[in-house]
């Protein structure tokens, strides 16, 4: 990776790198079981050999394998369960509404207004 990227040295640096890496994979992870692993619809046979462009055979078996685990089948009812628990969506990253509520009224913005729908939370700020 360094032959491409000028990447400082530190590990400040590499755990954000390594950390973007995570997420990328983990998302694309998740798109190749939504659009290629159907376990309701296709026989395991199926699964198995529905390869998908780019993914060596035994990286996507060992991926099925996985999936087809009793362990991940426990985690992703957790995360799903989890998941349908929540009263709305959450897009402000790591910071609580709570907190981001507290910011905006102890800054030096003179009138904050926060709007909060139920699955699409909004932050408008007035300034006057």
């Amino acid at each position: 990776m360094k032959k491409h990227f000028v990447i400082p040295d530190g590990k400040l640096f590499e755990k954000a790198i390594l950390k973007r890496i995570s997420k990328y994979w983990k998302n694309y992870r998740y798109f190749l079981r939504e659009n290629y692993f159907k376990p309701i619809t296709l026989t395991d046979d199926h699964n198995y050999d529905n390869l998908p462009d780019g993914v060596s055979k035994q990286n996507w078996t060992n991926l099925v394998d996985y999936w087809y685990l009793p362990e991940f089948q426990i985690l992703s009812k957790l995360g799903k369960d989890a998941r349908a628990s929540l009263g709305h969506a959450h897009f402000s990253g790591a910071t609580s509404f709570a907190n981001k509520r507290f910011e905006l009224v102890h800054s030096n913005i003179t009138d904050a207004t926060i709007w909060s729908f139920k699955y699409f939370p909004l932050i408008i700020i007035f300034v006057t």
